[in-house]
Formats: C-alpha cells, structure tokens, sequence
C-alpha cells in the first residue's frame, strides 16, 4: 500500500495504488450507489404531484401548480417533462462519472470530481425532490441524525473542495486546505442551527469569495498553459451553472414566486444542470480544451449584443410610442405596430455595424494577445505585397511569427532558384 507522486505539467499530482486505491474506490462506489438508488427511488413520486402537490419545499408545490395551471399551461405535462430531464441527467451524470471512475480512478482529484459530477443532479442540495424531504435529509430514505449530518456535510465540502484542488490536485496557496475546514464547519452550524440562517448568509459570500480568489491566484501564478484552459472550461460551466441557480432562486425573494416563472425557471435549470458536468469531463480528459477561448469569445460578443438590442428594443418601442402618440394622436394599437416596426428597422441596419464594434471591444480588452496577434498579421500582410527585399522580409516574417505564436525556436528555410542549385542546395536562417 503506497501513495506516490507524479508530475502532471509543472505540477505535482498525488496518485492512489494498493490498498489506499482499493478502499477509496470501494467507498466511491458505496457512496455513488448510495445516492444512485436515492434519487432512483424518488422517480416514480413525480406523476403523482399532477393530482397531489406538495405544500412546499417540493418539484411542485401548489402555489407552482396554480400557477401554472393559470397561465394554460397542462401540470401533467410539465411533470413529463421535469421527469424526462431528470432521468437524462442522471444517465448523463452516471456516464461520464462512470468513465472518469474506470479511466482515472487512481487520481484522487479526478475520484472526487466523478463524485461531485454525480451528485449535482441527484443531491437534494441544489434539487427538490418529488416529495417533502426534512430539512435536513440528505438522501430519500431515513437515517440515524448523525449520518443525515454527515453525508449533507460530505457532499457540500466535496463540491466546495473540488474547486479548491481543479486542477493540480493539490491545495494552492498551501493553506488554502483551512477554507476547507472552516466551510466544513459552517456548513454543519448552518444546517443543524436553521435560526442562525439569515445571520449566517455573509458566511456563504466570504468562503465562496474566498475559493474565487484561490482560482484566480492559482492561474495567474502557478498552473501551467494546459491547466488555465482547464480552468477555463470549468468556470466557464461553473458561471453558466451560477446565473442558472440564481435565476431559479430568485422567486424565493420576489413577487415572482407567485407566477408562472418559479416552476419554468426550475425546469430551465434542470436543463442547463449538465453544463458543469461537462465541462469538468472536457477539463480532465484533455479534450479539445482550446475550443474554450472561441465559446467565451462568442458568449461574451452575442451576450453582450442580445443585452444591448433587448434594452434598445424596449426603449425603442416605449420612446416611439411615446413620439407617434403625441404627433399623431393615433390610436393605442396603430401606436404599438408604427413603434414596433421603427425599432426593428433601426436594430436591422445597426446591428451588423454594433457586433463588429462589439467584437472589437471584447478583443481588446479580453483577447488582447490575440489582437495584437491580428493586426501584426494584418501589418504583414501589407508589407508582403510592398517589399521586394528577400532579406528584409525574412527577418520581418521571423518578427511576426515570433511575436504571434511565440515559438521556442524559430527555422526559416529559403529554396534557391533552379539555375542557382548548382552551387548549393539553399540558405536558410534560424532564431
């Protein structure tokens, strides 16, 4: 039985053998099939909401269920369809835990992800099950309190920790493992102390703030060129996972919670539940990780672009409503139609013209290397079609793919001419 260490990029990564391997993929199992049979048990509960909903803290309440059943829209279909996700999510979550589990169980780090990747769309912690669970039960079936309490408790502190140890497996800063601790606690305090709950919200901003400045510290200073495009696509999937819960939390604190948005918000979030998954299975197997900069490149440039013509749309509607009302005295609906077909011409003809500005700002400002990568290509480009000195333009063409690719070496080879072969097969330069 024995641990040893191995080198993973400029990082060293802690592997299991032996023994220690055997029982932690022993417990992984224990507790994967644990929560596996859990979440399966509570699938056939789902249906049975369409005629008997929950009071609260339930897939369906019966204020959702009103709710929906106002707006015209069939409960019965939409438990269909919540169960239909569900059950997608959790093959899709046992698939790729399962693959990480027989291709790298011997990484500690990769165990723990393959956990965390399974209990996302099973735990209670962030789903609600199809009947009323206690407040602090954790799994479908009842425990001994203690147990409740622990495994709440493990399956917090692995969600909170994997993020402290993605990638390198290791805790950067070093002592970064007392965040671990300190969380571990809190969580404990908060679940078994529910009337310290709204004092103890700024808890959860330090720790999750705290884990943040871990990860950008940990990038900037440590991880390695193939370990920051890791990181990339697991924040990627973690900030799309974030915006999604907080949309689905938000009727909890709005008027909202008493409309149809709740239960659609929820269903919304059960869709976009595997992204982190994902992206931690793209992340550890290496596949495709520089596919990332062009998703956060497009995200940023058409985010950035639906937000700005969705405020323009409505100003553009209300403002021309506004100015068409008073020159004409039109009618309410002839008003809405004119407003509405000026607006949509004005964003037709500026929107070429607005994502190309857009595209150039988010270049500048988030892709800089990658700018400057452009314009000293586009600069090349010009002076290819003007110079006529070979000498000069070979040292340029070394200059720019320096400065843009950034090689260790740089070999440039020129063929001679064939009336010039006899004295020699060619020059060349090397950098």
């Amino acid at each position: 039985m024995r641990l040893i260490r191995t080198s993973s990029s400029s990082q060293e990564r802690l592997r299991l053998e032996g023994g220690v391997l055997l029982l932690t993929r022993l417990v992984w199992l224990a507790l994967v099939t644990l929560q596996l049979i859990s979440f399966v048990s509570l699938l056939p509960y789902y249906l049975p909401l369409a005629d008997h909903p929950c009071m609260q803290e339930c897939a369906l309440t019966l204020q959702e269920a009103d709710s929906l059943s106002r707006a015209g829209l069939s409960v019965r279909v939409y438990l269909v369809i919540l169960l239909v996700v569900a059950m997608l999510n959790l093959l899709l979550a046992a698939s790729i835990g399962g693959m990480l589990f027989m291709r790298r169980s011997q990484d500690g780090m990769v165990l723990i992800a393959a956990y965390v990747v399974i209990i996302i769309p099973t735990t209670s912690l962030l789903n609600f099950a199809p009947v009323e669970l206690g407040s602090k039960q954790a799994i479908a079936f009842t425990v001994p309190l203690p147990i409740e309490l622990a495994l709440e408790m493990l399956q917090a502190c692995t969600i909170y920790g994997l993020f402290l140890l993605f990638p390198s497996g290791r805790f950067v800063p070093r002592w970064s493992w007392i965040l671990l601790v300190g969380f571990a606690v809190f969580t404990e305090v908060f679940t078994a102390s529910p009337e310290l709950a709204d004092s103890l919200v700024v808890g959860w901003l330090l720790f999750f703030g705290s884990v943040g400045a871990c990860i950008v510290y940990r990038y900037r200073h440590v991880s390695s060129a193939l370990e920051r495009q890791q990181t990339k696509w697991v924040m990627y999937g973690f900030i799309a996972f974030l915006a999604m819960s907080q949309a689905y939390w938000l009727p909890a604190f709005t008027p909202l919670g008493t409309t149809v948005y709740a239960p659609l918000a929820y269903l919304l979030y059960q869709v976009c539940l595997p992204v982190l998954p994902i992206t931690f299975f793209i992340a550890i197997q290496r596949y495709r990780l520089y596919d990332i900069d062009a998703i956060i490149h497009r995200t940023l440039v058409y985010g950035l672009l639906t937000a700005i013509v969705a405020v323009v749309y409505v100003a553009g509607v209300v403002g021309s409503q506004a100015v068409v009302g008073a020159v004409t005295h039109a009618s309410g609906h002839a008003q809405s139609s004119v407003s509405i077909a000026v607006t949509t011409l004005m964003i037709v003809a500026f929107f070429q013209r607005l994502r190309r500005r857009l595209q150039e700002f988010v270049d500048r400002r988030f892709f800089r290397r990658k700018y400057d990568a452009k314009q000293t290509l586009a600069d090349f480009d010009t002076t290819l079609r003007q110079e006529v000195n070979l000498e000069h333009l070979r040292k340029h063409l070394v200059t720019v793919v320096r400065e843009t690719m950034q090689p260790e070496h740089i070999s440039l080879w020129l063929r001679q001419p064939e009336r010039q072969r006899e004295g020699g097969s060619g020059t060349g330069g090397a950098v």
